[in-house]
């Protein structure tokens, strides 16, 4: 935090410390943190028959998620997730093929999935898994 503190410290399970010169240095050894296993279905977008791509992944541990969705040009599509707690386990987001106005998709190609989950305690810590989804018409 930036703070300088004087006197006798104990460290604790999952803290690394160094100390040089009198000067205490700490360094927090965070547990795995990731997104596994993302999968993204590709899928034709035919809007009368309201099919969908389903987003499927696991997160070792409580996380702030967000899912966003990039066009074929690195434009941002849709916001599927914004920043929404979560705990560890397995889940699953599903994108209907719309942008964020509701509007479909109306440009063939790939589309990038990017799962970011950052630390509840420590924003900013966090990792970021990329997918991605072909999208027909």
């Amino acid at each position: 935090d930036g703070e300088i503190y004087e006197g006798d410290f104990t460290i604790y399970q999952n803290w690394v410390h160094i100390v040089t010169a009198g000067i205490l240095t700490i360094y927090y050894d965070y547990p795995a943190f990731e997104v596994k296993d993302l999968l993204c279905n590709s899928y034709r977008i035919i809007p009368m028959y309201n099919e969908v791509s389903t987003i499927s992944y696991e997160l070792t541990r409580d996380s702030d998620i967000t899912i966003d969705i990039t066009d074929p040009d690195g434009n941002h599509f849709r916001t599927l997730v914004d920043d929404e707690f979560y705990s560890a386990g397995l889940y699953e987001a599903v994108w209907d093929g719309k942008d964020d106005n509701g509007k479909y998709v109306f440009t063939e190609g790939v589309y990038a999935v990017t799962v970011t989950a950052a630390d509840p305690n420590h924003p900013d810590v966090y990792t970021v898994r990329v997918g991605s989804i072909t999208v027909y018409r």
